[in-house]
């Protein structure tokens, strides 16, 4: 990831359905090591899904919210929700959300020319636990 300069990959599984998100903010950041702790195991025995954001905790936007918001309010939700990304989604009714694409906090600094300062929100407990590990 760091070679290629990307900063977020998905994690697929079979079918090939979204598992998870993986961020070079999980993979340098505090992740690994409270993964260390969870699971009593090595740094070289880590696996992607140790430290990957699973799907139900991926903060998504839908597609048609998105078409219509301004870019105040992206970068609004970016800060609200404390993350660097977000999953766009589309609703089709009967079938999984379908992804759309991906707002990148950083692409929207480039576009803008300005930094946007976002702090790690805890979305549940288990949230809040990882944060103070």
């Amino acid at each position: 990831m760091t070679l290629l300069g990307v900063h977020m990959l998905f994690v697929v599984d079979e079918a090939p359905y979204i598992a998870g998100l993986i961020t070079s903010t999980d993979l340098h950041g505090g992740r690994p090591q409270q993964a260390l702790s969870r699971i009593g195991s090595r740094y070289d025995d880590l696996l992607v899904r140790d430290v990957m954001t699973p799907r139900d905790e991926i903060d998504a936007i839908d597609l048609l919210e998105l078409q219509s918001a301004r870019v105040t309010n992206v970068v609004a939700t970016l800060k609200e929700r404390g993350r660097n990304h977000l999953l766009v989604v589309e609703s089709v009714p009967g079938v999984a959300n379908r992804v759309r694409g991906v707002v990148s906090r950083s692409q929207v600094e480039r576009q803008l020319g300005e930094s946007i300062d976002v702090i790690d929100v805890a979305c549940c407990f288990a949230s809040v636990v990882r944060m103070l590990a």
